[in-house]
């Protein structure tokens, strides 16, 4: 269609190529549904929305880290009585249970988005990320807690057979998904809990 005209107006002078445009663009407006020209001017400087959303997200991720800070700190008490008073049948699980307390990590201020370093051990980040462990985990992560997760947290469980890792992205990456005995671990956690 602009080819034709383009073509027909060749060596014709600069009023009628302008009057060609003027009668073709009502033509184009309707057989392509055009909703209307926007000018670059026009459009809103979207830098300040970009920033807010930045801030907004690191925010919501600091506000995150402190609600585990604390629940953490609430934690070390309940989970030293758990072991205590577990039934003798579950003794790996109760074994397992003493490791993974014993195990001893340290959450980097860029990992847990605090002002400061977090200690914690690797019984209590499986209590408090328990969502994000359950529905599985890759090395792949997007953000750096989900990576310290996986290489600190997943790594130990995979060693005690709670969990299993399959090849993602030919192969570059793994991805950690929970086995029948880690889920047969929470669920004892769970039970001891409700028995507590």
């Amino acid at each position: 269609m602009l080819a034709s005209w383009y073509v027909s107006l060749q060596g014709a002078g600069q009023k009628d190529i302008q009057i060609a445009i003027y009668k073709t663009l009502p033509t184009l407006i309707s057989e392509r549904n055009l909703k209307g020209w926007v000018s670059g001017r026009e459009i809103p400087d979207s830098t300040f929305l970009i920033e807010q959303v930045s801030r907004l997200t690191k925010e919501n991720e600091d506000l995150k880290s402190q609600v585990i800070l604390a629940s953490s700190q609430s934690l070390d008490v309940a989970e030293s009585t758990e072991v205590k008073t577990a039934p003798l049948q579950n003794e790996e699980f109760i074994k397992m249970m003493q490791i993974f307390e014993n195990s001893d990590l340290t959450l980097s201020k860029e990992v847990s988005g605090l002002d400061a370093a977090i200690k914690s051990n690797v019984l209590r980040l499986m209590v408090m990320y328990r969502e994000t462990i359950l529905s599985g985990l890759s090395t792949a992560a997007n953000t750096k807690i989900k990576a310290f997760l996986a290489r600190n947290v997943c790594t130990a469980m995979q060693v005690h057979g709670l969990m299993k890792t399959r090849p993602i992205m030919e192969g570059r990456f793994l991805c950690f998904e929970l086995t029948d005995k880690g889920a047969e671990f929470y669920k004892f956690m769970d039970e001891l809990k409700i028995n507590k």
